[in-house]
């Protein structure tokens, strides 16, 4: 009876001090939910000062109670102050870690917003048993909750701000990619395509939200952290080698960041996108990309940064509750990184360019510079789709000409710079482009005189003129452009096909002198052969008249064509001309563009940019 009787005790008891508190996982969070007498959530603030001052009090207790024991004294039972002498025992037994005293230096009142948003993951300002159980099962292996709750505390700005220093360097790094001019002319324009697209923008304005860490003591915080950051870091990269770096969906962002909110991971995922992005940019000028290369990278930019917009439209809705300007209360949450993207008019007070130069530089081939372990050995082709050099057949071409950029140390061979490889455009006076992308190969200066080669949409061109040097660094020059008939497609055809035509007219005159003879000698009706005779001349002056007729509306024709702007015509044809000035400081070639009519139609533009061109001449179908 007693047994039944205590059992029932027991049952009353447990039914009276259940409550929500016993789904908490996490041992101090119980006891913290169970005395605080919480629901099944609770304000975020109250829970994340109820936290604070439970471990503060624990520490303070913890370090109080081990200076005892290593002093061996204890005080009185009596309350009066006498020290007790005590001659051995054991350091009190405690649940958290014996280094977790260095926490107390981050956790702290002007922490306690970056806390309670770690614990608060949906941002509605409540923290639910769920939301406290995904935060202290998501910590790494070995470490404590205090040792958790610090890094969020400052760790992860400190992170963040690290993170944004390296994305600094490699978005710089890109743009000097871009104004080298080393880029192949035929991926100039795909290369152009990503750098300007709106997410590199998004990216650039996040890195310029981010609130500036301005803690100075941080060797002992990187100390504990690091190992983590670098663990999660290459956690990352495996699931990125996995999806083969091509992120389509929010399905494929999830398995490669996991469960919780986007901002987690965003700036360690970003650099190593991104990072890989700048070692396919080096790759733009050595090889001639596929046009999806870049769109596939650029992509997966595309997919991280709409997550990044869902959330923080799903923030600013949940803060529309709670303000009437959510604005403010967003430009705080992961210490500011949404701040441009919800007001890019923000964008001239935040946007410093002096900020650009904070950023290390990055030099070449840095980027990839870590060793290689198990996981990044296995990390698939740095190209999504095979160059197209390699995807071109060219065994029924013979290249004619081929024409390559001078070596940089060969800008001054002519004691001006201006020989070797030039490209630019023309436009009209309403800025419309009318030749298209215009290169030129100036030979070295015979005097004043000047020799060279192009090509523009209308074909090739040779240029000849003159050059009046000056004191200082701007010199006269002029030149036309000049079409040589030569140079036509199907002038040799022509050539070629009228010598065929008289070799053929001969054979087939010998071929009627000796069917005719033969007619002859058979004995044939002469009556007959008259006949025929004049049947013949009669088609012959009708096949007369034809070509005449043929050759009047050809001449028509290509009358009608030497007149339009296109060159054509089997004589040289001056195009127009360049006059202008020739910088040999900033190694430019700018003026106005003179037409055939010698009337003043346009400007032109010229630059030393490395490009190189081939010409090939179809030879066989």
């Amino acid at each position: 009876m007693d047994r039944i009787v205590q059992r029932e005790s027991d049952r009353v008891l447990s039914a009276i001090t259940s409550g929500p508190h016993d789904r908490v996982v996490d041992k101090d969070l119980h006891l913290i939910w169970k005395e605080m007498g919480w629901k099944s959530s609770v304000k975020a603030r109250h829970f994340v000062l109820a936290v604070h001052d439970y471990f503060i009090q624990k520490l303070s207790a913890a370090a109080a109670e081990q200076e005892r024991h290593e002093t061996g004294t204890v005080y009185s039972e009596d309350g009066g102050g006498a020290a007790a002498s005590v001659v051995s025992g054991a350091p009190p037994k405690t649940e958290h870690h014996d280094d977790d005293s260095w926490t107390l230096d981050f956790i702290n009142l002007s922490r306690v917003p970056a806390i309670l948003e770690a614990f608060d993951d949906d941002g509605s300002g409540f923290i639910n048993v769920v939301e406290v159980n995904q935060f202290t099962s998501s910590r790494p292996k070995n470490w404590s909750l205090l040792h958790w709750i610090a890094y969020w505390a400052e760790g992860w700005h400190y992170t963040i701000w690290d993170y944004r220093s390296k994305i600094g360097s490699i978005l710089n790094a890109m743009e000097e990619l871009l104004d080298s001019g080393d880029t192949h002319q035929a991926n100039q324009s795909l290369v152009d395509y990503y750098l300007m697209s709106e997410e590199i923008l998004q990216i650039d304005q996040m890195v310029h939200s981010v609130a500036r860490y301005t803690e100075e003591n941080t060797y002992t915080l990187e100390e504990k952290i690091r190992p983590y950051v670098d663990e999660e870091e290459e956690r990352l990269r495996a699931n990125l080698n996995r999806v083969g770096w091509n992120i389509d969906g929010f399905d494929t962002l999830t398995l490669v960041t996991g469960p919780g909110r986007i901002e987690r991971y965003l700036f360690p995922l970003l650099y190593l996108v991104l990072d890989r992005h700048l070692r396919v940019l080096r790759r733009a000028s050595e090889e001639i990309f596929n046009p999806s290369e870049l769109h596939s990278h650029s992509q997966t930019l595309t997919v991280i940064m709409e997550a990044a917009m869902a959330r923080m439209r799903t923030l600013l809705a949940v803060l529309r509750q709670r303000s009437s300007n959510p604005g403010i209360l967003l430009g705080n949450v992961a210490f500011g990184m949404f701040k441009l993207l919800n007001d890019p008019s923000m964008n001239d007070w935040y946007i410093n360019e002096d900020e650009y130069d904070e950023f290390p530089t990055l030099e070449e081939g840095e980027e990839d510079d870590g060793e290689e372990d198990e996981e990044s050995s296995k990390e698939p082709k740095l190209l999504n789709f095979p160059p197209l050099k390699s995807l071109v057949n060219s065994d029924g071409y013979e290249e004619i000409t081929r024409v390559e950029a001078d070596q940089q140390d060969d800008v001054t061979a002519d004691g001006l710079g201006l020989q070797g490889m030039w490209t630019g455009y023309t436009v009209d006076s309403e800025g419309t482009d009318t030749d298209g992308l215009t290169q030129l190969h100036i030979k070295a200066p015979d005097g004043d005189k000047i020799q060279g080669i192009g090509m523009n949409k209308f074909g090739i061109f040779h240029i000849e003129g003159q050059i009046t040097p000056a004191e200082g660094t701007q010199h006269k020059i002029r030149f036309n452009f000049i079409y040589k008939a030569s140079d036509e497609p199907g002038a040799k055809e022509a050539e070629g096909g009228e010598e065929d035509g008289g070799e053929n007219k001969e054979v087939e005159g010998k071929d009627g002198e000796g069917e005719n003879g033969g007619e002859n000698e058979e004995g044939e009706n002469e009556e007959g052969n008259n006949e025929e005779g004049g049947d013949e001349e009669r088609e012959n002056a009708e096949e007369n008249e034809g070509e005449d007729e043929a050759g009047n509306e050809g001449g028509t024709q290509a009358d009608a064509e030497s007149e339009s702007d296109t060159p054509e015509g089997n004589e040289d044809n001056v195009a127009g001309i360049y006059d202008g000035i020739f910088d040999t400081a900033t190694l430019t070639i700018n003026g106005t563009w003179i037409n055939g009519d010698g009337n003043e139609t346009g400007t032109f533009n010229l630059s030393r940019r490395p490009v190189f061109a081939c010409q090939f001449k179809y030879t066989q179908p």
